[in-house]
């Protein structure tokens, strides 16, 4: 057994709302992301949050060009 193999941490949904609502601050895209987040029926984002979460992300720079390029 490897006990220095790290385990990685994905972000999760509240990880990524914060970083759109801290780019939200300054970038109009992130704001009206959030707002759509925030509009979008319970369904539609849980969706939203699964299709993220799937990705598994580690870093927030991964996040933002994934949204950005999709």
């Amino acid at each position: 057994m490897d006990n220095n193999k790290e385990t990685k941490k994905y972000l999760n949904r509240d990880d990524i709302m914060s970083l759109f609502k801290s780019l939200a601050s300054s970038q109009g895209f992130y704001g009206r992301l959030v707002r759509a987040i925030n509009d979008a029926s319970e369904e539609a984002r849980e969706k939203f949050w699964q299709n993220l979460e799937s990705k598994k992300f580690t870093d927030t720079l991964d996040v933002i060009i994934f949204i950005e390029c999709e």
